[in-house]
């Protein structure tokens, strides 16, 4: 089981393509592990086998 995302636009009923995304996984502090960004439908896979904890997903929507 890896971490992925998908994205839509909700006022186009669309996928997303191009927002950055920033995974980041909780060490006592928040360190990146990922940061990239969605495919032409929306997509990203971040991690394959994530190490178990907990992790924080960033979706800079503000450029998009």
């Amino acid at each position: 089981m890896g971490i992925s995302t998908h994205v839509l636009d909700t006022s186009t009923g669309r996928p997303a393509a191009g927002v950055k995304i920033t995974l980041e996984y909780d060490h006592g502090r928040f360190d990146v592990v990922c940061h990239s960004k969605t495919n032409e439908d929306g997509r990203l896979r971040l991690i394959e086998q994530p190490a178990e904890g907990v992790y924080r997903i960033t979706f800079e929507t503000g450029e998009y």
